[in-house]
């Protein structure tokens, strides 16, 4: 029979499962907060508008169909199938928030639902306008439109939403509450789980103490900007939880003395993503690979770079499907180049001829005068990472 395990093994043990318990309260908290506020999200400051109209059609409506003789449960027959058909076609409300969320919604629309990424024919829809659109000539030499957004993420999340489609017949346009709602908590939600599981598992590894390790997975779950992003598609939110995983594998591979090459490859597949999601992720990616190749050299040069690798060959061979060029749309903005600038142009909307948001940007988009400015409002400003989260100060002892 083997001796017992020391007292103070059984200790350790026991106030891990404790901390989880309390890390499992503290993810299912975040989560939670996410998933209410994908829920609630709304166009409210249209709602009022949306139904007076409703309601002022309906009864024009239920008037001529009196004066026609109709009355009883007829009329109220009608005036129900109107009523639907009434909110389809003069909708105001919407789940989506910003013209950069529903940029990459109808990204991701137009590759299921017509097997392309010009979406011209789609923002002609109500409440499917956006600013954050590009044009350039396409393929068959005719000026079309796209999301302005690299197209490598939208491909992705394109794989459910194709599902949905093929497995229920809704669309975000048919269905924008549902669908729209649904997909953003397999996406959101999901990404939030993975990011927070990550940072918990890597807490209990790394930290110290039972209270600075639960400190430090209450800062992640419920102190940081990230569940600002919880309502709309966004890229930060995954790119957050690949990076959350990159350290995570990171940490387990130097501390392993084995040969772990799924792990590795894996680690550079998340660090492909982070950085393909966040360009600045490419500097953990770089540090991750520099550290790894002193552990592990021939380990990580051929499996944690191919990982890497694989998700750049991705990314620029989806914008090429895109866009026709391995360049993304961020990096055409050529000043003397008409075609070469594809954010100066002009485009038709329900008839009326509209000028390129880009050509006169206002509020944010116009950006600060110096650099100065802008480097003090990032660090400690309105805009401050400091300012906004002032744990981080902490961080940096």
């Amino acid at each position: 029979m083997s001796d017992p395990p020391p007292e103070e093994s059984t200790d350790r043990d026991s106030g891990a499962a404790l901390r989880w318990s309390v890390y499992a309260l503290l993810i299912a908290l975040a989560v939670g907060q996410a998933a209410g506020k994908i829920l609630a999200v709304n166009s409210v400051n249209l709602m009022t508008v949306e139904a007076y109209r409703i309601n002022a059609a309906l009864r024009d409506f239920e008037k001529r169909k009196a004066d026609e003789g109709i009355e009883g449960d007829e009329l109220e027959t009608l005036v129900a199938e109107k009523r639907e058909l009434l909110t389809d076609s003069m909708r105001l409300q919407r789940p989506f928030l910003s013209a950069n969320d529903r940029s990459r919604w109808l990204a991701v629309r137009a590759i299921v639902e017509l097997g392309t990424h010009e979406i011209e024919t789609l923002i002609q829809e109500p409440n499917w306008d956006t600013i954050d659109m590009v044009q350039h000539r396409g393929r068959d030499g005719e000026l079309h439109l796209y999301s302005s957004k690299p197209p490598l993420l939208m491909a992705l999340l394109a794989i459910p939403y194709w599902v949905v489609v093929q497995s229920t017949g809704m669309t975000l346009c048919t269905h924008p509450y549902e669908v729209g709602r649904g997909l953003l908590l397999l996406i959101n939600c999901g990404s939030l789980l993975v990011m927070l599981t990550a940072v918990a598992a890597l807490v209990e590894r790394v930290g110290e103490g039972d209270l600075g390790r639960i400190f430090a997975v209450a800062t992640a779950s419920l102190g940081t900007m990230l569940g600002a992003f919880a309502p709309v598609l966004n890229n930060h939110l995954i790119a957050a939880a690949a990076a959350a995983v990159v350290c995570l594998w990171w940490v387990l591979l130097c501390c392993s003395k084995e040969p772990r090459p799924g792990l590795s490859f894996a680690c550079g597949l998340a660090a492909g993503l982070a950085t393909a999601c966040e360009l600045p992720a490419l500097a953990l990616a770089g540090m991750v690979f520099l550290s790894l190749l002193v552990h592990r050299a021939g380990e990580t040069m051929r499996n944690y770079l191919l990982g890497l690798l694989l998700v750049a060959a991705a990314f620029f061979a989806v914008n090429f499907w895109a866009h026709g060029t391995f360049a993304p749309p961020y990096a055409h903005r050529h000043a003397d180049n008409p075609e070469e600038n594809w954010y100066d142009y002009e485009y038709t909307l329900r008839g009326k001829v509209r000028e390129s948001y880009w050509r006169n940007p206002g509020g944010i988009d116009r950006g600060e005068e110096s650099v100065e400015t802008y480097v003090l409002h990032s660090l400690v400003g309105h805009h401050g990472v400091l300012s906004l989260t002032p744990v981080w100060l902490l961080s940096l002892l």
